[in-house]
């Protein structure tokens, strides 16, 4: 993908480390009885895609997914989320950063969009809240002025 091809301005996203994130993407087309081909997500400026759906072979439930080394085990890409979101888990320092979602159709115009990535590091310091009914540890963060928990 060229940096320069599409400018768009990337929508702000805050997530925890340790958490997770769903980064949207709009996969509805305009155009009626459209389909899904393709959907590939890239970080930053590198070329090759982070994770890809790949229905050019089906409809969009039987589609491939394919991960980058980095997102392998830890992302998914749901498309029954309106809008369809790409899932990432364990959110570390290193998921930093622009994310960009492209969508072929097979009829519309190709779809980009982009969000722009900040996470924000859990001190070691700061404890976990249990949840009810077995449900998993979420991380609490507080500042010197108030109390704010993270979800």
């Amino acid at each position: 993908m060229d940096a320069g091809e599409h400018e768009e301005i990337p929508v702000p996203y805050k997530t925890v480390s340790g958490g997770h994130m769903n980064l949207p993407c709009d996969i509805q087309s305009t155009l009626p009885d459209d389909e899904v081909y393709l959907v590939l997500w890239y970080k930053d400026e590198i070329a090759t895609p982070i994770y890809s759906l790949d229905a050019r072979r089906g409809k969009l439930g039987q589609a491939r997914h394919a991960s980058s080394e980095e997102l392998t085990g830890r992302s998914f890409f749901s498309s029954v989320e309106h809008p369809a979101v790409l899932q990432i888990d364990r959110i570390s320092l290193d998921d930093e950063g622009i994310y960009r979602c492209r969508v072929d159709f097979k009829k519309a115009r190709t779809r980009h969009s982009a969000i722009l990535v900040t996470v924000v590091a859990l001190k070691e310091s700061q404890d976990l809240e249990p949840l009810k009914n077995g449900e998993p540890l979420k991380p609490t963060i507080s500042s010197i002025d108030s109390p704010i928990t993270q979800v």
